[in-house]
């Protein structure tokens, strides 16, 4: 993540004495003063997230069939003290049922099997694709990771002040998943073949006063994310 760059301005003070000479015999007069320590301390929880899923129940991704519509609405939450620029990854990996390829990223076979049997309602009003720089081809919809960042900065919380401010949160990045009802028995039977998949997603945030507006290019350079998911349950 790239992090925010604070400039510090020392003023040198430069003092002239004047020297008054009486008969030849200079006069000074000296002074000490104590010495003036300024502390600067970065806060660790100055930019801090979560990703919440107030509407996501696991037990409703068990024994799917078409038609099941499932409620996940991920969202990045502001935990820090100040305001957020926020990013989010997601990545199409295996199920926990794949063996040795749970959790790795899907072939490009087999994400193709799946983005042809769900359907995710992408919040594009609120969220923008970009291309991470960092990763792989993520700008298209049918890329196995993806990356978009929220059009709106996310507000810090402010428990100390009254009437309490309460920690801010994106959009819901999407809000279902579901499993359109023109599967047939064959496209589910290799879905379960597979193991299964999963949606993981990785959230970055960065400090808001890095620009006045996000677009593509800054978010580009701007938010960093792992080449690959990390370790998935």
């Amino acid at each position: 993540m790239k992090k925010g760059i604070i400039g510090i301005i020392g003023i040198l003070m430069i003092c002239i004495v004047s020297l008054l000479t009486v008969d030849g015999t200079v006069a000074i007069s000296t002074s000490i003063t104590a010495p003036c320590v300024n502390h600067f301390v970065f806060a660790a929880d100055g930019v801090q997230a979560v990703i919440t899923e107030p509407g996501w129940d696991p037990a409703s991704a068990l024994n799917l069939v078409p038609g099941r519509v499932l409620n996940k609405d991920p969202r990045i939450q502001n935990t820090g003290t100040v305001d957020e620029w926020s990013a989010a990854k997601v990545s199409f990996c295996y199920g926990p049922a794949a063996g040795d390829n749970a959790g790795n990223l899907l072939s490009e076979s087999d994400l193709a099997k799946v983005l042809a049997a769900i359907t995710v309602d992408w919040n594009t009003g609120s969220w923008t694709r970009f291309e991470d720089s960092t990763a792989a081809v993520t700008i298209a919809p049918d890329a196995v990771s993806q990356t978009f960042y929220c059009q709106s900065i996310v507000k810090a919380g402010d428990a100390e002040s009254l009437p309490f401010v309460l920690p801010g949160a994106t959009e819901p990045l999407f809000t279902s998943v579901t499993i359109k009802d023109t599967n047939t028995q064959a496209q589910m039977s290799e879905l379960k073949a597979m193991g299964g998949f999963q949606i993981f997603i990785e959230g970055c945030v960065v400090q808001s006063n890095i620009t006045a507006a996000m677009t593509v290019d800054i978010a580009a350079s701007t938010f960093s994310f792992a080449d690959t998911p990390v370790s998935l349950p």
